[in-house]
C-alpha cells in the first residue's frame, strides 16, 4: 500500500498487487552492485530503502506472519522471493516483528477504545428498552474489560500424579 502525495487526484492509498511489490522491492535491492560482493560497504545501504518501500516490505512480512508460517518458512519464502541471503531475510522478519512490537500499544489501546465504547452504547440501548437482564451482561462485560474483577477458575489436581518418558525399545 503506497500513500499519494496530498493534492494529486489519484486516491489516497493504493493497493499492490504482489507482483507491483515485488517490482519495489527488487527495485531497490538491483541497485546495490554486486550484492553478493561481502566486501562492499554498507554506507548508503539502509538510505536507498524509501519509508513506503520499507512499508511494503514489511507488510509482505505481516502477511506472511498472518498466514500462520513460521520465521524458518518465512526467511525461506524471503529468500527465494527476493532472491537475498538467508542473513538479509532474518534482518528484514526482525525489522517487521520489531514494528509490530513497537506499534502493538497503541493497537491495543485502540481496540479497547472501540469495545468499550461499542460495549456502552449496548448497555444504553439495552436501558432505553427496559432490558436490565441485557445490560447487567453488558456491564459485566464492561468490568471485566477494564480489569475491576477476574474470572477465578478451579482446577482439580491430584498431587501424587506420576509423569513417566519411556524411550526407545524400553
Amino acid at each position: 500500500m503506497t500513500r499519494k502525495r496530498k493534492g494529486e487526484d489519484q486516491e489516497k492509498f493504493k493497493y499492490l498487487t504482489p507482483e507491483e511489490q515485488d517490482k519495489i522491492i527488487l527495485g531497490i535491492l538491483s541497485k546495490h552492485a554486486n550484492r553478493s560482493d561481502y566486501k562492499r560497504s554498507y554506507t548508503g545501504w539502509d538510505r536507498m530503502w524509501t519509508p513506503e518501500a520499507i512499508m511494503i516490505r514489511r507488510q509482505i512480512i505481516i502477511e506472511y506472519i498472518s498466514q500462520g508460517l513460521n520465521h524458518n518458512r518465512i526467511t525461506l519464502e524471503l529468500m527465494d522471493r527476493w532472491d537475498i541471503c538467508r542473513r538479509t531475510a532474518i534482518t528484514y522478519l526482525k525489522d517487521a516483528i520489531n514494528y509490530m512490537t513497537e506499534n502493538i500499544a497503541e493497537f491495543n489501546q485502540r481496540n479497547y477504545e472501540v469495545a468499550v465504547t461499542r460495549i456502552e452504547s449496548i448497555i444504553e440501548d439495552a436501558l432505553a428498552h427496559n432490558n436490565r437482564k441485557e445490560a447487567l451482561q453488558a456491564i459485566d462485560l464492561l468490568n471485566k474489560i477494564q480489569g475491576l474483577y477476574v474470572n477465578k477458575v478451579e482446577a482439580d489436581v491430584k498431587a501424587d500424579t506420576t509423569i513417566e518418558f519411556k524411550f526407545g525399545g524400553e
